[in-house]
């Protein structure tokens, strides 16, 4: 079994997967030419539509010089209430984009660390965005240990978040032990042989 710490690993590992993954992004303002290690990035004019990696998208918005695009933006409030309603509406599973989970962790930072936290309209929608994730999490656990305990969660990857793919394969991995383990007759056992 893996402990929370090893959970919290595989999660931040998978967040900064997300960081490095990249999405179209609209520039409010020009931007210089950023020159890391080994790639460069602009310069950019203002108005253009670029895609970049996350963690340097979740800067621009930072500094309200960028904001992501209409069709990248899959964590918006609405697409978000709209995933949260249909999950719960319907016994089955629905396909959640690949890094939804990091996106909404990644905003709710964004609202905790906002300079205007006084902003009541920050407040509830930070408030939302974390109810809304809290409410999607609890209502695809089930169907993801149904899923798992089927043994075809292979074939329903695609429909999976990045950490609800890793929590399926760990749950069919652990079902399946356990499976072999209580069904095995005794002479399967190693020590529990009746010789």
């Amino acid at each position: 079994m893996r402990s929370s710490d090893e959970v919290k690993d595989v999660v931040s590992r998978l967040q900064v997967q997300f960081g490095n993954d990249t999405r179209t992004c609209e520039l409010k303002k020009a931007v210089p030419e950023i020159d890391l290690v080994d790639t460069k990035f602009g310069p950019y004019e203002a108005g253009v539509k670029v895609q970049l990696p996350n963690w340097i998208i979740n800067s621009l918005i930072q500094h309200g010089i960028g904001e992501l695009t209409h069709e990248s933006a899959f964590e918006t409030l609405i697409k978000v209430q709209n995933m949260e309603s249909s999950e719960r509406e319907d016994s089955e599973l629905h396909e959640l984009p690949l890094w939804l989970y990091s996106a909404l962790r990644e905003k709710i930072n964004r609202f905790q660390s906002d300079k205007s936290g006084l902003d009541p309209q920050i407040y509830r929608d930070a408030q939302k965005t974390q109810k809304m994730l809290r409410n999607l999490t609890e209502t695809r656990l089930s169907k993801i240990l149904r899923i798992a305990k089927s043994g075809e969660y292979q074939r329903r990857l695609g429909m999976l978040t990045a950490e609800e793919q890793w929590l399926c394969k760990q749950m069919d991995l652990v079902i399946s032990g356990w499976r072999r383990s209580v069904q095995a007759g005794p002479s399967e056992h190693s020590g529990l042989n009746r010789e």
